[in-house]
């Protein structure tokens, strides 16, 4: 338990609190302090890899014992730190700014810092973009007034009856004189000779 706590040998501490459960089990200290150290090394082995599942680990040692380190000097609260920073970058490369604007709200709480007050804004600005000033108001504040976009009203619509005939310069054909038939007629008497009663032959 000394190496987990002050040296902070993980892989030591739970090697020699397993050789001591050969002789006997453990109390219920030694076993948090073994179920702890191990939980680290979980969430270290999927640092920057997955991230999702380092927040998962790191978060139930931080709740429990959240200055427990590593050999590196990395308490585990600042893990869960880290690895919510990395799950909230990956959410917004995915453009998940919802979720992603969660991980850095979570990560701020624990310790916030001017890189990560950037971020929570933007993810904040583009989860909820502003909307339009007319969706505000419940009630619309304009009236449509309907327009009549045809013929302006001084202008008398055109009709079939009262369109003018445009002017002709033709004048009118003259009277000219019917010519009356002639009244005598010849008789075929009076155009041929007259045969002969009797011809000789």
């Amino acid at each position: 338990m000394e190496k987990i706590y002050q040296h902070g040998d993980l892989q030591g501490g739970i090697y020699d609190l397993g050789l001591a459960e050969n002789f006997g089990p453990l109390d219920l200290e030694a076993s948090v302090a073994r179920n702890m150290a191990r939980l680290y090394l979980y969430g270290s082995s999927f640092w920057e890899a997955y991230p999702e599942l380092a927040v998962e680990y790191f978060s139930q040692v931080a709740s429990a014992m959240p200055y427990l380190r590593d050999g590196s000097g990395w308490t585990a609260i600042e893990r869960y730190r880290g690895a919510l920073l990395q799950l909230g970058d990956q959410l917004a490369r995915q453009e998940e700014w919802c979720a992603a604007f969660e991980q850095y709200q979570a990560a701020a709480s624990i310790r916030p810092d001017a890189p990560l007050n950037s971020k929570l804004e933007e993810s904040a600005l583009r989860c909820t973009p502003p909307t339009p000033t007319w969706e505000e108001s419940p009630t619309p504040t304009f009236t449509l007034t309907p327009t009549w976009t045809g013929l302006p009203p001084t202008a008398p619509a055109p009709t079939t009856t009262d369109t003018p005939q445009p002017p002709t310069d033709t004048p009118p054909p003259p009277d000219t004189p019917t010519p009356e038939p002639p009244t005598d007629t010849p008789t075929p008497t009076e155009t041929q000779p007259a045969q002969p009663a009797n011809p000789t032959p």
